[in-house]
Formats: structure tokens, C-alpha cells, sequence
């Protein structure tokens, strides 16, 4: 069954940053978490640096024009062209312009972490994105009417929480491997300054 992103979802715009912080120092203002490009990364498993925790500055007069995030949102990196699911730790984070969020209306017919791994991984997936920005020769965005026209092959619910699965899995696992491997590369030029 194939249907677009947009039938099953709710998609927005990150809030633009410099409409919501203080405009002086004086002004009251709430510390909110915030989800950056070094965490999307992380999560995707294209980056094993550990990330900073970013904290930004909001207007207390104007925390409610925030875009937050939810538990089982995603998070798409609109330059990146990555995306990932929301845990329930990174729920009530402040999303930035940079990103577009997209909000599932029933996760019994779209599975967050199965988008993922579509969004991410998926040939066709990438066709359709690469094919929406053909003859742009600056810094290929993804913009929100690309998101929400995406179609989707949509396998049974419980197919797509086994796939999603197996995908947060993997990259887990892939990450453990990469360290594992760096350690060992660390041990072997100990042993072998130790000749020396």
C-alpha cells in the first residue's frame, strides 16, 4: 500500500531562532534544550562523536510560538537529509529551522523508526528526494512540499516495527564494532611503543 507522508502526518517548520530569544539581557527568559546536527548525526549513525548538550535562550513571553518535540516524532535534518525518532528523553526539545518535524497522526498505520530507516536508507526513498532537486547547483535543502509529497510503501504495521528494529539496532551494533576496532588499533601501538 503506498500513500503520502503528508495523509499520515502533521509536518512543520523548526522555529527560526532569532524571533523567539530575548532581545536583551534583561528580558526573563527559559533555558530549553535543544536538538542540533551533531545529535542527528550521532543518532543516524554517521558521526561516533558524543555530542553538547545545546541549550537555547527563549523569550518567556514566547515559549508557546516554540516548535518542541514530542516522544515518536521525527526529526528531519532539512540540508542533511537525515532522520530520526524522538525518544522519550529528547521529548520537549526545541527544534530549529534547520529541521522539519514530522508528527505521525496514528502509529498503528506508520511506524516512526520504520520512516527512518526509509528516509535514511531506502533507494527508491533517496530517488524520490534526489529527483525533486535536480538543476540546484547551491546547497541541496529539502523543502517541507517534498516532505509532505513523499510516497510511502507502507508494509503491514508489524513488518514495519520489526524493520525499524532491526535498523536502531544495526547502527548500534555498527557503532560498538567502530569503537571496538579503534580500541584494539590502541592497543597494538602500546604494544608496540612497548617494543620499542
Amino acid at each position: 500500500m503506498s500513500t503520502k507522508l503528508s495523509d499520515l502526518s502533521e509536518i512543520s517548520l523548526g522555529t527560526i531562532l532569532t524571533r523567539v530569544k530575548p532581545k536583551s539581557e534583561l528580558q526573563s527568559f527559559k533555558q530549553i534544550s535543544t536538538i542540533s546536527m551533531q545529535e542527528l548525526s550521532y543518532i543516524c549513525g554517521k558521526d561516533d562523536s558524543s555530542f553538547d548538550e545545546i541549550i537555547s535562550k527563549i523569550d518567556i513571553e514566547k515559549v508557546d510560538k516554540c516548535l518542541l518535540t514530542k516522544e515518536n516524532d521525527i526529526v528531519i535534518g532539512l540540508s542533511s537529509q537525515m532522520a530520526m525518532v524522538i525518544t522519550k528523553e529528547r521529548a520537549n526539545s526545541l527544534l530549529l529551522s534547520n529541521f522539519c518535524l514530522v508528527r505521525i497522526n496514528d502509529t498503528n498505520l506508520l511506524d516512526p523508526y520504520y520512516f527512518a530507516w526509509l528516509f535514511n536508507e531506502n533507494s527508491i526513498m533517496k530517488h524520490q528526494l534526489t529527483s525533486s532537486m535536480q538543476g540546484q547547483s547551491y546547497v541541496k535543502m529539502i523543502t517541507l512540499d517534498v516532505i509532505r509529497d513523499l510516497d510511502l510503501d507502507l508494509p503491514p504495521i508489524n513488518k514495519q516495527i520489526l524493520i525499524g528494529k532491526i535498523y536502531y539496532q544495526s547502527i548500534r551494533k555498527n557503532r560498538y564494532e567502530r569503537r571496538l576496532i579503534e580500541l584494539k588499533q590502541l592497543l597494538l601501538n602500546k604494544k608496540i611503543e612497548n617494543i620499542l
